[in-house]
């Protein structure tokens, strides 16, 4: 069991949420008093976008033994989630009261600091004062370590001693490093306690957000180019220029491709400063070393080669190139939209460094220029101009990149990047037979008799069962139409017409390259290709009652609209064919 239990454990560190939920719902089949494993199984479901449902759960088994700080810290931290997405005090109140209870009985300095933290947050001030004072006292007879020390310094803090919370503070930052997600969490917390109490500017400081980057430039200029923008013999200089941008800029975390040219050298130039590198490719490797790495020199495979030693990639999709150039625009959206959901964690927007001519003014598809337009932060945006390093600048067309995209070899089938949508009726399976035509035409009918009520009406649907699929031209209009579908399916008065009153909905969303055409068979048109399957998959591992979405999906989203709210679920081990896929919960921001 023990075994088991450090499995479980590493896969909630590693970020695999599901895996983690699954696998410890397999093992309470045949261990269901394991007290551990209750606790994975809430704290994975919370992880997962599930917290109402984790503290369903977890709340009766708080009831059974009020003296594990272990269940305590996670009730009372889903309770805190709750109450930071809806500022209902409510859950506020519930969540001091569980760390509190625990607190009392065990002394546990972890749920102590949280009972001391929430009571400030509620206005119980002198409690909060009194309850940090307690775990200062309990932490002298503890050796110190990472947390001791932070607790030591949130305590100061509510006790507002400020100069030994600056100096706790600042000694945990040393403790942490590079390790940004402990930074995340601490600063966080600061965050939190500064909406209810002020923090001193000094602290807020000591724990500043990282400076996050969107990178995109030009690759070297391929040998068939007439004019210059970006000749490899200045490639030394746009290097030094690119190092001393991400000094000026503080940038710690980067998000970018790896072609020749301005990305290797940004990439190159983030290591060898110790930062932090996040790297996505259009589609399948082969095909992108033979597009953008390998046409000015052979030594810039082996750059390439020697950065992948060291670093993992992400693929956009996992597909041949098939010349179209649709998949480096969708590339240069979702590097550029991680950038932003990694930001928002730290209430900060990110910076979008560039290598670009400011003379050329070609719009490529996927091109530096063309992408640049779509950043929404214009203020935070930094470009090193290649211009400014050589001259007899002639604009000219990149052949292969700027070229309008080739269609592949078929007068059949139109291949474009679509946004796909499944829902699926949870126990539609359920319904007695007598009750079919009901939910046929009164709950289908329903839904396709308000489409005014979209933005844009999906561009296909079928349906089949309790299941539909559907596809969008743009990331807004799938998801609007998946916020639809919830608000009808929750509107429905199941019970009263004699349905299961469980019925519920789970959604999930993708972006891909697809096909469209005509089905010679039913001469009807209809969509094919492999994300359609990648969709399904994410269906298949979706929590009901929320709306799940490809990393590729929330990433070009949070690029094009900042109306939504985004949780990351973790990474998902699909089929043996697509590998992994990182998933983010979508839901409507709490107003």
């Amino acid at each position: 069991m023990d075994s088991l239990i450090e499995h479980i454990e590493s896969l909630i560190g590693q970020g695999r949420y599901l895996e983690a939920h699954n696998e410890t719902n397999e093992q309470l089949l045949i261990n269901p008093q394991d007290i551990r494993l209750k606790q994975f199984y809430a704290l994975s479901m919370a992880k997962s976008g599930g917290l109402e449902e984790a503290e369903s759960y977890l709340q009766p088994v708080w009831e059974q033994d009020k003296n594990d700080p272990e269940t305590a810290g996670i009730l009372g931290g889903i309770y805190k989630g709750i109450f930071k997405k809806t500022q209902n005090t409510k859950f506020a109140f519930l969540s001091r009261d569980v760390y509190l209870e625990n607190f009392q009985l065990t002394g546990d300095y972890y749920t102590g600091i949280n009972a001391a933290t929430m009571s400030i947050l509620i206005g119980d001030t002198g409690k909060g004062k009194k309850i940090a004072a307690q775990v200062l006292e309990k932490l002298s007879a503890i050796d110190a370590n990472l947390w001791t020390q932070a607790t030591k310094a949130e305590a100061y803090l509510l006790l507002k001693e400020r100069d030994e919370a600056v100096a706790h503070y600042t000694k945990t930052r040393e403790m942490v490093g590079n390790n940004w997600g402990q930074v995340t969490s601490i600063y966080q917390q600061l965050w939190l306690i500064n909406q209810y109490r002020h923090v001193p500017s000094d602290i807020l400081n000591i724990f500043k957000p990282p400076a996050i980057a969107a990178f995109a430039g030009h690759m070297i200029d391929h040998p068939n180019r007439d004019g210059v923008r970006f000749p490899e013999a200045i490639a030394p200089q746009i290097a030094e220029a690119i190092a001393k941008k991400i000094k000026e800029l503080n940038i710690k975390i980067g998000f970018c491709s790896l072609a020749c040219g301005a990305d290797i050298l940004f990439v190159e130039e983030m290591l060898k400063q110790g930062n932090e590198v996040n790297i996505s490719l259009p589609f399948n490797k082969d095909d992108f070393i033979k597009t953008s790495v390998t046409f000015p020199d052979p030594s810039w495979l082996e750059r390439f080669e020697a950065i992948l030693e060291n670093q993992s990639i992400k693929f956009i999709t996992t597909e041949p190139y098939l010349d179209d150039n649709v998949l480096f625009a969708l590339q240069g959206k979702v590097i550029f939209g991680a950038s932003i959901l990694r930001s928002s964690t730290f209430k900060e927007n990110p910076y979008l460094l560039t290598v670009r001519s400011e003379s050329d003014m070609q719009r490529a598809v996927g091109g530096t220029r063309a992408l640049f337009e779509l950043w929404p932060y214009k203020e935070s945006s930094v470009n090193i101009n290649t211009d400014s390093f050589h001259s007899n600048y002639t604009e000219e067309n990149l052949p292969g990149l700027v070229q309008e995209p080739q269609k592949p070899q078929t007068d059949k089938l139109d291949r474009k990047i679509l946004c796909l949508l499944y829902a699926d009726i949870v126990g539609y399976q359920d319904i007695d037979e007598s009750k079919m035509p009901y939910f046929v035409h009164n709950v289908w009918g329903e839904i396709a008799n308000n489409y005014d009520e979209l933005l844009l009406p999906p561009k296909f649907i079928n349906v089949w069962g309790g299941r539909i699929f559907s596809v969008f031209n743009s990331s807004r209009s799938a998801i609007e139409f998946a916020l639809y579908l919830e608000k009808k399916v929750k509107g429905f008065d199941w019970k009263s017409e004699g349905l299961q009153k469980e019925i519920n909905l789970k959604l999930s969303l993708h972006i891909g390259p697809a096909y469209s055409g005509i089905n010679p068979l039913t001469e009807q048109n209809n969509i094919y290709g492999s994300h359609m399957n990648r969709a399904l998959e994410i269906l298949n591992v979706t929590i009901p009652g929320t709306i799940y979405a490809s990393e590729q999906f929330a990433s070009v989203l949070a690029l094009e609209s900042p109306d939504y709210q985004y949780d990351h679920v973790g990474i998902v081990q699909l089929n043996e064919n697509l590998g992994n896929q990182e998933i983010y919960k979508i839901s409507q921001k709490e107003k």
